[in-house]
């Protein structure tokens, strides 16, 4: 690994011709410095000696209650990511994207091969029962070929179901569909806090 202690793909924001100033503003705010790749956490290639030799586990322990601190749940969200790339910007090795392919390359780079593919994001995951998820297909092939083939059929229901209506809870807000046509939104309900509890 030349030396370095991680291996990722870079993020598809990093990967565009141009960034987009929202993009460019995310990294400036988490605290990326211009020159240095922006990486996705999905696929991790470790030199574990290396990260044992560097204290690693303290140093992101100590940047993750450091970024808890400072900056605000919209720029914390990705949190193992956000605190990977800071302690070790500059400093990771950039794998090629067929081996972390999300589908926001596929659709910047759709004939790259793909060696593992990284299902990023809510909807994207195959088990997400959306109408416009496509996902789903290639997820049943290789469930039929695991020990949990047995699930298949509950699987499929489960999707043709969420095909005509299903109901998501995302972000802090509850969004309900019916064949795939969004028929509202509102602020997702937060559990009534009991005594226990309360700190």
């Amino acid at each position: 690994m030349r030396g370095l202690p991680l291996g990722a793909v870079r993020e598809v924001g990093d990967l565009a011709a141009t960034p987009s100033p929202v993009w460019a503003r995310y990294r400036r705010t988490i605290g990326i410095r211009d020159g240095n790749p922006y990486f996705c956490a999905g696929l991790l290639l470790m030199d574990c000696e290396r990260l044992r030799a560097e204290d690693a586990a303290r140093r992101l322990i100590e940047d993750t209650a450091r970024c808890a601190r400072e900056l605000t749940p919209d720029f914390f969200s990705a949190t193992d990511q956000v605190v990977l790339n800071r302690v070790f910007q500059g400093r990771i090795l950039p794998l090629p994207a067929r081996y972390g392919m999300t589908g926001a390359m596929l659709r910047l780079r759709p004939r790259e091969p793909i060696v593992i593919r990284h299902y990023m994001g809510h909807y994207e995951k195959p088990w997400c029962n959306v109408a416009w998820n496509r996902t789903w297909p290639p997820y049943l092939r290789f469930l039929l070929r695991t020990p949990w083939r047995g699930e298949a059929a509950r699987f499929v229901l489960g999707h043709l179901w969420g095909l005509v209506w299903s109901v998501q809870t995302k972000n802090g807000h509850t969004r309900a569909f019916l064949f795939g046509l969004r028929v509202f939104k509102r602020a997702a309900r937060r559990p009534a806090q009991t005594k226990e509890s309360l700190p």
